[in-house]
């Protein structure tokens, strides 16, 4: 596979091949169709057909080629395709699509994922992430551990070594993209207890755009989630002044509430909510502390 956009160059042809095999089998297995079986099994046999005559050194090559070598799920799909039919050479052929120097260094397979050694970085996550999701299918119909331990050691030392990067390669390209920065840092505020790291993004981004509301909503929350109340609600009383959102409204809410003021947090929940009845956030953190707003709302003439 070539990455381009001639006529006579292919782009990255088993990922395409992945989406349509995953659909055959869905209609199968969802409505009985036996003619989608049919067709994927018949695409199984000759991606089998053409992989076992490639040699191991060529197909690592293949498949640690950036984008190009990208293939989806093939293995997840072949090991599915496998246990619907039974048939052993969907299983081999899933194997064949084993990236070796990922999964297993090299091609006597002594060290990689399988040994708990990180051959993570630098890695293509739309590339990576569905061969992990593969090795695990396999491991299902082969309950060999290398496959499992593929998937286990990359959960744990991506979850333990590594940060997500929001935003595609912007944080990449321009460490000092202010949006990245914010929002990498209110999703660690928001969503995990990483409230150092996450305010040290906020902060970076405050410093590239000390006016911007969302990040000023971001610092607010952050500050009120390490329990600065009273920074917070400063941070959240400037991003609400200068965009009223609905979002902010619920942090701003929420910090004037548990600090007591439950008439500022109400005259600000139920102007949100006139504004946006339906929004999810605002919703939320109103069940979450149990409070019920919407009917007063509608009732308002």
């Amino acid at each position: 596979a070539t990455y381009g956009g001639r006529d006579d160059q292919i782009w990255a042809p088993y990922y395409t091949l992945h989406k349509i095999l995953a659909g055959l089998l869905d209609c199968y297995e969802i409505t009985g169709n036996k003619q989608a079986l049919q067709v994927a099994q018949n695409m199984g046999l000759w991606v089998h057909q053409r992989l076992q005559r490639v040699p191991v050194e060529t197909r690592i090559r293949m498949w640690n080629r950036y984008i190009a070598g990208e293939f989806g799920g093939m293995n997840e799909v072949l090991a599915r395709l496998h246990r619907i039919t039974g048939d052993a050479r969907f299983l081999h052929c899933a194997q064949m699509f084993d990236n070796i120097e990922f999964f297993f260094g090299d091609a006597a397979r002594n060290h990689g994922l399988a040994r708990n050694v990180d051959t993570i970085r630098g890695k293509h996550a739309n590339q990576h992430i569905p061969q992990v999701t593969g090795a695990l299918a396999i491991y299902r119909s082969t309950q060999d551990s290398r496959y499992y331990q593929v998937a286990d050691n990359f959960w744990h030392i991506c979850r333990n070594s590594y940060m997500y990067a929001i935003g595609g390669v912007a944080g990449a390209r321009e460490p000092n993209n202010a949006t990245a920065l914010n929002a990498l840092g209110y999703t660690l505020a928001n969503r995990t207890e990483r409230y150092a790291e996450a305010r040290m993004l906020i902060e970076k981004a405050l410093r590239l755009q000390p006016n911007e509301p969302a990040i000023l909503d971001s610092m607010g929350w952050v500050l009120y989630r390490q329990g600065e109340h009273q920074r917070a609600l400063d941070f959240l009383t400037r991003a609400y002044a200068a965009f009223p959102d609905a979002e902010v409204a619920a942090h701003l809410g929420e910090v004037l509430w548990i600090t007591g003021n439950t008439a500022g947090a109400m005259n600000i929940w139920r102007a949100a909510l006139r504004e946006n009845p339906q929004h999810e956030v605002l919703g939320d953190t109103l069940k979450r502390l149990g409070i019920t707003l919407q009917a007063e709302v509608n009732d308002t003439p």
